[in-house]
């Protein structure tokens, strides 16, 4: 089996805290929410009559492989979840994950978990996790994207410079994103973004739009 997963849960101050901990054999990989040119986003199935749940994302890692760009996670990755409102007394489900070496394979975990109280040892894998998920606002003081013939152009401005950056960008509509060119300049960052679609071009102008959207993600 390529990968397992240990999932845990802890009440806390009204909501539910979950961690889906995954971890891989080696040379396997699995995605991030937006798995790019190739791959499935893990989701989760919920059993029964279940709130509304947030799923947090880490940083993921960007796989170049034959001219396909994929971003996602190798060796290990945990995933935070939040379950807010009133949560049954059993909380069950089934994971399914997408994970790929030199095959790919899409597999279902079922899990079954009763809420408990939070310790302090999950209390810190929850922070240790949560920590590993990108800021939603304060990492750039400017944000702009623009579009051109088969390209997506992104420019950003940060004080404080800019140390080993990296893009992910979640999918758009008639739009697939290639590996980014990213140039820096001081505290100005320029990235661009090759854009695949099959709609005589409207792919880099509606990944624009969807980028411009969501620029505080």
């Amino acid at each position: 089996m390529p990968a397992y997963d240990c999932v845990l849960i802890r009440p806390h101050r009204g909501e539910t805290r979950l961690l889906i901990d995954v971890k891989l054999e080696d040379g396997w990989k699995t995605y991030w929410r937006s798995p790019g040119e190739g791959g499935v986003a893990p989701s989760v199935s919920w059993k029964g009559d279940v709130p509304a749940v947030d799923w947090f994302w880490p940083t993921p890692a960007r796989f170049d492989v034959a001219g396909i760009t994929t971003q996602g996670y190798h060796q290990q990755v945990t995933f935070p979840l939040v379950v807010r409102g009133l949560v049954p007394a059993s909380l069950s489900g089934v994971l399914t994950l997408s994970t790929c070496s030199n095959v790919c394979l899409l597999t279902d975990y079922p899990f079954s978990l009763t809420p408990s109280q939070e310790d302090a040892g999950f209390a810190h894998d929850y922070a240790q996790a949560m920590g590993r998920v990108p800021l939603a606002h304060g990492l750039t003081q400017t944000l702009s994207a623009g579009a051109r013939d088969g390209e997506l152009i992104i420019e950003a401005q940060r004080s404080g410079g800019w140390s080993a950056p990296a893009l992910f960008l979640d999918s758009a509509e008639d739009a697939d994103f290639a590996k980014p060119l990213i140039r820096v300049d001081g505290d100005k960052l320029r990235a661009t973004v090759p854009v695949h679609d099959s709609w005589g071009g409207r792919g880099a102008e509606s990944a624009r739009q969807d980028t411009l959207t969501g620029a505080g993600g």
